[in-house]
C-alpha cells in the first residue's frame, strides 16, 4: 500500500458520449515524507522557538513582528496578539530608535549580521542587548529571525574593568617610586615618571 494522487478526464466519442476515461496515477510517497521531515522539522523548531530564554523575534523588512516567542512577550510586557503585527520601532525612544533603524537597514543590506542596540523593557528601563540576525523564509515571506542577548552583565564588567584600569594607571604614574613592568626576560615594556626620574633617562 502507497499513498498516490490520482487525476483523470472522460474520454468522449464522436457522439459526445463518454466512452471511457483517462487517468493519471503519480506515487506520492516522496512527497508524502518530504512532508512528514518538514513537519517534525517546523515542530522542533517551534520547540524550541518557545522554549527560548533569549527573546526571539520573526519580523519582516520594515520592522513589523511575525512572529515572537514568549521571552519577546514578556521583554516588552505584551501578550502575543498584541505584539504580532506591531512595528517594533515605535518602542524606542527617538535617539534609541535611529541608531536602531540605521544598524536594521544595515542588515537588510546584507552589510552587518549583529546589531548592539538600547530596548525599552516592561519595567521602563533601558536594557544593553545584542541582536544576532539571520534571513529566513517565514510562510514565503522573506523575513528576519532575531535573537536578542542582553549583555548588561558584560557591559558592568566592562565598566568595572575600565574602573580597575584607571584606578591602576593612577597608582602607577603617581607612585614616587620606581614602578615598571617588564616580560619573563626582564625587558622593560613600561616604567612610571619616577622612575624615569630616578634613573635620570
Amino acid at each position: 500500500m502507497f499513498p498516490v494522487w490520482v487525476s483523470g478526464n472522460p474520454f468522449r466519442n464522436k457522439q459526445n458520449e463518454v466512452v471511457a476515461s483517462i487517468g493519471v496515477v503519480t506515487d506520492m510517497s516522496q512527497v508524502k515524507e518530504t512532508d512528514r521531515k518538514r513537519f517534525e522539522s517546523e515542530a522542533r523548531f517551534r520547540d524550541l522557538f518557545e522554549a527560548s530564554p533569549d527573546p526571539i523575534f520573526v519580523e519582516d523588512y520594515d520592522g513589523i513582528v511575525l512572529d515572537a516567542n514568549p521571552a519577546a512577550c514578556a521583554l516588552h510586557n505584551m501578550s502575543y496578539r498584541e505584539i504580532v503585527g506591531f512595528d517594533i520601532f515605535k518602542l524606542f525612544n527617538e535617539e534609541d530608535e535611529r541608531i536602531a533603524r540605521k544598524q536594521f537597514d544595515e542588515f537588510v543590506r546584507g552589510e552587518r549580521s549583529r546589531l548592539d542596540a538600547i530596548s525599552p523593557t516592561a519595567d521602563g528601563t533601558r536594557l544593553p542587548i545584542s541582536i544576532h540576525a539571520r534571513r529566513i523564509n517565514y510562510n514565503g515571506k522573506e523575513a528576519e529571525l532575531l535573537v536578542v542577548h542582553d549583555v548588561s552583565s558584560y557591559k558592568q564588567l566592562e565598566n568595572e574593568l575600565r574602573k580597575s584600569e584607571r584606578k591602576y594607571r593612577a597608582l602607577f604614574e603617581g607612585s614616587n617610586g620606581l614602578m615598571c613592568t617588564h616580560d619573563l626576560d626582564g625587558t622593560i615594556r613600561t616604567m612610571n615618571p619616577a622612575g624615569l626620574g630616578i634613573l635620570d633617562i
